[in-house]
């Protein structure tokens, strides 16, 4: 893992390229492609807005090539994660195109997910954004 971030570090929009266009690259808003390729967390709160919205703001675009470069749009912030619900929908988005990049993190992805829907069902729905805080902690704590 951390020699793939090493080298995906040093160019991730190349390698997001590479990754976005490739046959079975799962749907993921392009800003959090490379976050994931610089080994950073994601915003799932963009991720959750990218998968329920149609609202676009144009501020991404890449060079292909020579004299190629195709302009993308990406999503406005409109939803956030606040329930168990957000959370779950967010991070199966997150986890599929980790997953894609990392296949060799499934199973510590899919414990992780175990573990903190757990704590989930565990409490009462009040206070799952507290929840959802200490999942946003938890994933900054790793990045760093």
């Amino acid at each position: 893992t951390l020699k793939c971030l090493e080298e995906w570090s040093e160019d991730p929009k190349y390698y997001r390229g590479q990754a976005t266009t490739t046959p079975g690259c799962p749907s993921f808003p392009l800003s959090q492609w490379t976050l994931l390729f610089e080994g950073r967390a994601p915003d799932l709160d963009k991720v959750l807005s990218a998968h329920y919205s149609t609202m676009i703001d144009p501020k991404q675009s890449q060079v292909l090539g020579k004299g190629f470069e195709i302009s993308l749009s990406q999503l406005t912030t409109t939803h956030h994660v606040h329930s168990y619900r957000d959370w779950s929908i967010a991070t199966d988005l997150w986890q599929d195109a980790l997953i894609f990049i990392m296949p060799w993190r499934e199973s510590e992805l899919q414990g992780y997910r175990r573990y903190i829907s757990q704590i989930f069902r565990d409490v009462h729905y009040s206070v799952h954004s507290q929840i959802v805080d200490f999942d946003r902690a938890c994933r900054l704590e790793v990045e760093a």
